[in-house]
């Protein structure tokens, strides 16, 4: 009983750092709402353009999906690793299209180089390759244990941390490339270049990924350290 209750008093205190995860995420859509109908809204229809709504509002179905799989209780091993699984699918449809936009930022910053892009689609299907393998070991390994108390949250017990921390160091990996190509591109093309878009394209650039390769970070090191329940905050 009382890893029970040690086990569901973590798996309560990762369920709130998620919600406040969520809610910074939804407070931050708001905030930037008139930057985007000021600047988005009247520019015309185009892949980058259609790629930046679905990351920007995808958010809301994931977290609606977060909502569903935190706030219900007594469900059994197998219903919670159903709700866990579309998840953590959600969760890396948020991280696919999140870095398909670094990888646009590079393409535009290149003049929209042909041989880059066709670079950069190898890179990101190969990393991205690699790391959805690992993501289905990942799901085959999730285990949630069954509970005596009929009102309790899914409490998980044991996931295949090695394959989440190589998923994780694929994210970073392919952040941190993409990220070098966007800094040689500056450096090369732009030097002499004296342009205030440029300039905070390239910051905002720079920024983007200190955000990115910071969560990756953390993450690696929840995955590798933290009991099971808040590793599962890894990956969603």
């Amino acid at each position: 009983m009382d890893s029970l209750a040690e086990a569901y008093e973590q798996t309560r205190n990762a369920n709130y750092l998620a919600a406040c995860g969520y809610t910074l995420a939804i407070v931050d859509l708001i905030h930037t709402l008139p930057d985007e109908v000021r600047l988005m809204w009247p520019t015309p229809l185009s892949s980058v353009k259609v790629l930046f709504f679905f990351a920007r509002y995808y958010i809301l179905l994931h977290v609606g999906l977060s909502a569903i799989y935190h706030l219900r209780q007594g469900l059994t091993p197998g219903e919670c690793t159903r709700e866990f699984t579309q998840l953590f699918v959600s969760s890396s449809i948020t991280v696919l299209s999140a870095e398909a936009i670094l990888y646009m930022r590079v393409y535009a910053l290149s003049g929209m180089n042909k041989r880059l892009v066709a670079y950069l689609g190898i890179q990101y299907l190969i990393l991205h390759g690699f790391a959805l393998g690992f993501t289905t070991k990942i799901l085959v390994s999730v285990r949630f244990g069954s509970s005596p108390i009929s009102n309790l949250p899914c409490i998980p017990i044991y996931t295949d941390h090695s394959a989440a921390e190589i998923v994780l160091s694929f994210s970073l990996a392919s952040t941190i490339a993409t990220m070098a190509i966007m800094v040689y591109i500056a450096r090369r093309r732009y030097r002499d270049f004296e342009s205030s878009l440029i300039s905070l394209f390239y910051r905002d650039g720079i920024l983007y990924f200190i955000c990115l390769s910071t969560l990756a970070c953390a993450n690696i090191v929840s995955a590798h350290l933290a009991p099971t329940p808040y590793k599962f905050i890894t990956l969603e």
